[in-house]
């Protein structure tokens, strides 16, 4: 077994409930679950689980101090213990534990067999990422458009080659660079599957394995985006997000594709008006004109400065504020309309 299981966490949990200690969970792990898993095992668990000293009440530690004195003799010390437990209600064990500085294991957070299965997975993946040379993603059709922005945005910072194919599904191609692929682990359980090369050449496929994720994607990346996607759902068109567009080696990713009838226009929002932002927005829209892309903008207004030269390569709409973009949405639906 690579991975775990539902029915192996549900096992891993009742094997934590039933510890006093990691080092006891670690025993009987070692008896009851396939050994390459324990390291991520006893890290998952790390994760729910501590060691805290064992406390008795300030009241009790301070009735021993005055009971016991400064000095005790060793010879005495089990009699001694013997009384006071006796005289104060207290149990041995629970009073030896604290005597002798031992811990006990303590449950922080809430865990579930689920989730469970899904950290323990992460982990594993994580660990056969250092050895990976190259990383194949599968996504399905109607969300990878998100997906992939996070794809790229991971693998740049890992400068690592990059390759997308859209089909009946869109597929990541990412090829390692000198910087390990660990953390590109963050995004592969929104995958519908993932194929893994390591460096000894091995291929390693996972397909319905609960992976959790540590990469949170936004499906918006504006409220102004959020708006005007709303808008055009109201008026009853086609819309996708994040859909991409491939030509040759080259990656375009507008904010939203709109289907009305055999007509397929893309769209982009351009809701902030940073020196930088807006120049990023500029060559991404030269290039969708270079690329023959049917583009769209809706821009604040305060960017006109910036990109209000663009006009003859794209169509724009400008707006002032949040209020203006359902008319927006509407006066460009029937611009697709008609053009």
């Amino acid at each position: 077994m690579r991975f775990a299981d539902e029915n192996l966490s549900e096992k891993i949990i009742e094997i934590a409930r039933n510890s006093a200690s990691f080092a006891d969970i670690y025993d009987k792990l070692m008896e009851q679950v396939p050994k390459r898993l324990i390291p991520a095992v006893m890290s998952a668990l790390e994760i729910f689980y501590e060691e805290r000293p064992v406390e008795l009440p300030a009241e009790i530690k301070e009735a021993w101090r005055r009971y016991s004195g400064e000095f005790i003799r060793l010879g005495m010390l089990d009699d001694l213990i013997d009384r006071f437990c006796k005289e104060q209600g207290i149990d041995k064990q629970l009073f030896l534990a604290w005597f002798n500085g031992h811990k006990t294991l303590s449950q922080k957070a809430n865990l579930e067999p689920k989730l469970l299965t899904g950290i323990i997975n992460f982990l594993i993946v994580r660990r056969l990422l250092k050895r990976a040379v190259m990383v194949t993603l599968h996504f399905p059709k109607i969300e990878g458009g998100t997906l992939v922005k996070d794809v790229l945005f991971i693998a740049r910072r890992l400068r690592a080659d990059t390759h997308i194919e859209e089909n009946e599904e869109i597929i990541a191609y990412i090829r390692a660079s000198e910087l390990s692929l660990e953390p590109m682990a963050a995004i592969l359980g929104y995958g519908s599957k993932v194929k893994v090369m390591l460096q000894n050449g091995r291929k390693i496929i996972i397909q319905g394995t609960p992976i959790a994720t540590a990469f949170k994607h936004k499906v918006f990346d504006s409220t102004f985006e959020s708006i005007f996607y709303e808008a055009l759902k109201k008026l009853g068109v086609s819309v996708r997000k994040d859909a991409p567009i491939l030509i040759g080696d080259l990656v375009f990713i507008p904010d939203f594709e709109v289907t009305l009838g055999n007509r397929k226009v893309y769209i982009e929002i351009v809701g902030y008006y940073r020196v930088k932002y807006l120049i990023n927005k500029e060559i991404k829209i030269r290039r969708a004109s270079e690329m023959g892309i049917p583009l769209i903008v809706v821009a604040r207004r305060e960017s006109f400065e910036y990109l209000g030269h663009l006009a003859n390569k794209v169509k724009f709409y400008w707006f002032s504020n949040k209020r203006e973009l359902e008319n927006i949405a509407s006066d460009v639906v029937s611009f697709i309309g008609t053009s």
